[in-house]
């Protein structure tokens, strides 16, 4: 029979303050929710450039949670905010101030989907890397 081999499964190292990073990562939830559902902007766009918010501003999101959890909780705030994005496209229907949009939905979507992607690589250790340059100043 053959032999498997065991990999010895290594946890990253902990945040210090991971309470402080959690934190954080609501306020910027709780941002985009404001940003989504509040008055538009009145400053001057060009065409399309609300997707590449859109898709810069869920990227963070999952960038940050990416760099607080890993496996299924990763996978479950991924799942999460894309749920979260299409749900305030279709709330923003319901207000006289916006209106909702499936390119927004989509440019969202891959704003998750690539930070997830990115959160896998050594890229989610970026907190990790912060609280070091914190602690050796």
């Amino acid at each position: 029979m053959p032999v498997m081999s065991q990999q010895k499964i290594v946890s990253s190292p902990r945040l210090t303050h991971f309470g402080v990073w959690l934190l954080i990562g609501w306020l910027l939830v709780g941002l985009v929710v404001f940003l989504s559902l509040g008055p538009p902007p009145t400053r001057l766009v060009l065409p399309g450039l609300d997707k590449l918010e859109h898709f810069i501003a869920y990227f963070v999101l999952m960038m940050w949670f990416g760099a607080l959890y890993q496996g299924w909780k990763r996978l479950v705030y991924a799942l999460g905010l894309i749920a979260m994005g299409t749900t305030l496209e279709w709330i923003q229907g319901a207000t006289a101030l916006r209106i909702p949009e499936a390119m927004d939905m989509l440019a969202n979507m891959l704003g998750v989907l690539a930070g997830f992607a990115l959160a896998h690589t050594g890229a989610s250790r970026f907190l990790l890397a912060l609280e070091r340059q914190l602690q050796a100043k």
